[in-house]
């Protein structure tokens, strides 16, 4: 996917911006060298996190080796289970203007 599509995945439902979120993005890679990010969106139509959107980090220094083939709950909570609906390598973040 690229930085595009990831970015209005995210933004869509978001307050902030894709410039924004490169920013965030790029200060999480200098800290912890991840390989990429996912999306993941609360599937539980019977919770109030319904549609809900996270983007994680994975590999490197990250909790997550890979993005998860299955549903698995960011916060840890049965209410709360999500599916990964996009991956983005750090590469394709777009880099920091000077």
């Amino acid at each position: 996917m690229n930085w595009e599509e990831f970015a209005g995945l995210y933004c869509e439902t978001q307050e902030q911006t894709p410039e924004g979120l490169a920013q965030v993005l790029q200060s999480i890679n200098k800290r912890y060298s991840p390989k990429g990010f996912f999306i993941a969106e609360c599937e539980m139509m019977d919770s109030h996190r319904f549609g809900q959107r996270v983007i994680l980090p994975y590999g490197g220094g990250a909790t997550f080796p890979a993005p998860p083939e299955s549903h698995f709950s960011p916060r840890g909570l049965a209410s709360d289970q999500s599916k990964v609906i996009a991956e983005l390598l750090v590469e394709d973040i777009p880099k920091e203007s000077t």
